[in-house]
């Protein structure tokens, strides 16, 4: 079966115009590494052994790695070689072998075709894996705003509001978006804290959130009493679940049209230097001369 399972893809190479005699990669000695990185992962270990090469890895690896249920040389072949055809069957053989990203990437589209329990099924099985804590977050705050969603048929704040606020904490953008909303005004249990519904907006719109950028800007105009607080309210309720740009308002009112006060500078510096690579441009950045050294001006945010 392994054989002509080889046979079979080495064919398929030479239909894609990639000849067998094209590719020759000496993998002696490496099926026991291969073996040892599923425990310990090696990348340098995988391009070593012949993975980058498209003939090695499909015709040699694959079917050892389904053979031995090497979850790690299964994701690394379609990690490698994403528009190979026919790779999708890589990753779902890598989730079905308990690969983390795998089973992410699985979950999500699971998630997109509305399947969400099926999803979940997924998600579960990862976040028991060693996943980064930006991908956690993601999944947290997808779950949350889930259950967050008073039009979806899984709404329930009190499962919505933990995990909205773990994935706050773990950089997810729409998360702090929703959260600072919450906060402002007081609801789904969520007692109400206008300094801390700041930090949340300022966050999100650090981490690319332009509906928190938004917000924020409506933020600031309340603050300053420029607009009342129901037209906040109104405001910022129209930029809860999605972090899309409306760029419109009810008012006809200007969106992030306010200046920045020294504190509001120490908190963009305290929340850039941790949350976002600072050598990309990001709202605030040169209002407030970025500079990593002001993050001692941010002692108020800590307390």
């Amino acid at each position: 079966m392994r054989n002509l399972k080889a046979f079979l893809l080495a064919t398929c190479l030479c239909i894609s115009g990639i000849s067998y005699a094209q590719f020759e990669f000496d993998v002696d000695g490496c099926e026991t590494l291969i073996a040892d990185a599923e425990l310990e992962p090696s990348k340098t270990i995988y391009s070593e052994c012949g993975f980058d090469d498209v003939q090695t890895a499909f015709v040699h690896w694959a079917p050892l790695a389904e053979q031995q249920r090497w979850k790690n040389a299964m994701y690394e072949i379609y990690s490698r070689h994403p528009n190979y055809p026919g790779i999708k069957t890589f990753i779902y053989k890598a989730a079905e072998f308990g690969h983390p990203e795998a089973l992410v990437y699985v979950g999500d589209e699971l998630f997109d075709q509305g399947k969400i329990s099926e999803a979940m099924r997924y998600y579960n099985r990862a976040v028991r894996g060693n996943l980064s804590e930006a991908t956690q977050g993601r999944i947290t705050g997808r779950l949350g705003a889930l259950y967050a969603n008073p039009e979806s048929s899984y709404f329930d704040y009190k499962k919505a509001i933990p995990l909205l606020r773990k994935a706050a904490l773990q950089r997810d953008a729409l998360s702090n978006n929703i959260m600072g909303v919450y906060t402002l005004l007081g609801q789904n249990g969520v007692r109400r804290d206008p300094q801390e519904a700041f930090k949340y907006f300022w966050r999100a719109a650090l981490l690319g959130c332009k509906a928190a950028e938004e917000n924020l800007g409506f933020f600031m105009l309340g603050h300053q009493r420029q607009i009342s607080s129901d037209m906040v309210t109104q405001e910022v309720s129209d930029r809860l679940y999605s972090c899309d740009e409306l760029l419109t308002t009810h008012n006809n009112l200007p969106i992030k049209h306010f200046t920045f006060s020294p504190k509001e500078c120490a908190n963009i510096n305290y929340y850039a230097e941790r949350l976002v690579d600072t050598a990309l441009p990001f709202v605030g950045k040169e209002e407030c001369s970025f500079s990593a050294d002001m993050n001692e001006m941010a002692d108020f945010l800590t307390k």
